[in-house]
């Protein structure tokens, strides 16, 4: 092959591995829309993987799945809209960097049972890394910028530490029930 021929390769390979991002990352919302599917979204993530949310810190994938089962029942309805905004593949080809954007769509349940409408906007700063031709999650890191029920909106209900400490979610979940 020719200088010209690698360096073609070399650009189509890295712009097949950031469609590959972009599809794991799409998968990962799917697996989140379908009641948190344990397998499926821990599946996604390499052995030793991290799942951080708000600066809680889930590693390896059984914890991965356990979360997933606590989440389903304090979040039993979700729709991510999850959109990338920056892939980079590093120079070795087997790791990289993605941000995205999110915006999600709630139904957060209190200690009560009752469920309430949320709206969630943030960010991922995710890391990959990639085995044979296959991408997984290195490490998926979630910023929640503001959550806010439906009803009230963000400039008036919004808030965003704690959100994903479920011992808190249910205790604000259930001041917000208690207040009508």
């Amino acid at each position: 092959m020719s200088q010209f021929d690698n360096d073609i390769q070399r650009r189509l390979t890295r712009l097949e591995d950031i469609q590959k991002i972009k599809d794991l990352k799409s998968k990962y919302a799917q697996f989140l829309d379908n009641g948190y599917d344990p397998d499926g979204i821990a599946g996604l993530f390499a052995e030793g993987g991290k799942w951080i949310i708000e600066n809680k810190e889930i590693t390896g994938k059984d914890a991965v799945k356990e979360q997933c089962r606590k989440l389903i029942k304090a979040q039993p309805w979700s729709f991510h809209n999850i959109t990338p905004y920056d892939i980079h593949i590093d120079a070795d080809g087997d790791h990289a960097r993605g941000n995205f954007y999110v915006i999600a769509l709630l139904t957060i349940r209190n200690k009560n049972g009752e469920d309430g409408a949320y709206i969630l906007p943030g960010v991922f700063n995710d890391e990959f890394v990639k085995k044979g031709d296959q991408w997984f999650f290195s490490k998926v890191e979630a910023f929640i910028k503001q959550s806010a029920p439906w009803t009230e909106g963000w400039v008036r209900g919004g808030f965003s530490k704690g959100f994903f400490d479920l011992d808190k979610l249910l205790l604000f979940s259930c001041r917000l029930f208690l207040k009508k």
